[in-house]
């Protein structure tokens, strides 16, 4: 009968979602972070918004369109144009002012057949020409790569510098969505050692099955900066049902916690 098969909206779309990520709660060392609130659509299962606690963030993500993705942040004039490949490889990203219809590149990607090749990052006055390629993996993790850019400071004046990032995994398999677990593509890691992803740019379409980097089969145990000494460590904690509840990110000398992540899911 129809009373037997019918639901009310929201026990049907949380039983639709079951198992889907559903918050990420970031803190800092100073308890400073917030609360990130995924929503889905409930035929398509894809991430369609994102909300903070504070409403700094107010994002939705669109269906992609003509090998496009945009996503819109409605608290600020900035949105994201993300062009893509027909095998759902990320080929470039670009920031576009709605004020000044500027748009600014933020990152483009060059692959190897399915596998990422070089990825460029045009950078700011002080670190440019940011080159991330020698991927290695052993087909299923990435193991290294290196990232060579350009630095410009008042005491060397204008150097081209290089370092070599290495991976080391835990046991743990990479399921759902978790920050941090890619290659580290910018200098930021390089030239300080700290681990941190951004919630506004295209990480998150990795929910939707969009990325720049094939994805690892396990979770990082640690991450290392070969010419800098920097080693930031990872840990987890599971659930009964072996979700992913909590990740604790390291200082860059590998001792403490510079950072704590939360995670809920749809039951």
């Amino acid at each position: 009968s129809f009373f037997a098969f019918s639901c009310k909206k929201e026990t049907c779309l949380q039983d639709n979602l079951s198992g889907k990520l559903k918050s990420i709660e970031y803190r800092f060392q100073d308890s400073s972070g917030h609360i990130l609130y995924l929503e889905y659509d409930e035929i398509s299962k894809n991430l369609i918004r994102v909300i903070d606690d504070s409403m700094r963030i107010a994002l939705t993500i669109e269906p992609e369109s003509n090998h496009q993705i945009v996503i819109r942040n409605y608290l600020s004039s900035e949105h994201l144009i993300v062009n893509v490949l027909p095998n759902k490889n990320i080929e470039s990203v670009d920031v576009l002012d709605t004020l000044t219809s500027t748009l600014t590149r933020i990152y483009a990607a060059k692959y190897d057949s399915a596998s990422i090749d070089t990825l460029s990052i045009p950078g700011d006055i002080f670190i440019s020409d940011i080159q991330n390629y020698d991927f290695i993996t052993d087909g299923f993790n990435c193991l290294s790569h290196t990232i060579s850019w350009t630095q410009m400071d008042f005491f060397y004046g204008t150097r081209r510098l290089t370092d070599t990032v290495q991976y080391v995994y835990s046991p743990y398999v990479y399921n759902n969505y978790v920050p941090g677990q890619r290659s580290f593509q910018s200098t930021g890691f390089a030239l300080s050692g700290y681990v941190y992803d951004g919630v506004f740019n295209s990480i998150l379409l990795e929910i939707n099955g969009y990325n720049i980097f094939n994805k690892n089969k396990h979770l990082i145990q640690s991450v290392t900066s070969v010419n800098r000494g920097y080693q930031t460590n990872f840990s987890y904690r599971f659930n009964a049902k072996n979700q992913l509840t909590e990740m604790d990110v390291s200082n860059p000398d590998g001792t403490g916690t510079f950072m704590r992540y939360k995670f809920t899911y749809y039951e």
